[in-house]
């Protein structure tokens, strides 16, 4: 098992510039962000094309540029 880098209140991740911290959709049970920590923006393959999470809002991802 990954060691935890958040675990408890007041444990932080600081981010560097073009980093972004991932969490999962089911926080208690997700090895995330808290796992592995910050992921370079130039390591994200693509845009999300689904929303699964807040219900109201799930549905195919409005696409920015």
């Amino acid at each position: 098992m990954h060691p935890v880098l958040i675990s408890k209140p007041g444990d932080s991740i600081t981010t560097g510039d073009n980093e972004y911290l991932f969490f999962g959709d089911n926080t208690k049970l997700s090895l995330d962000g808290r796992y592995f920590g910050p992921v370079k923006e130039r390591d994200i393959l693509g845009p999300a094309f689904f929303v699964c999470w807040p219900l109201d809002r799930a549905g195919f991802a409005e696409i920015t540029h």
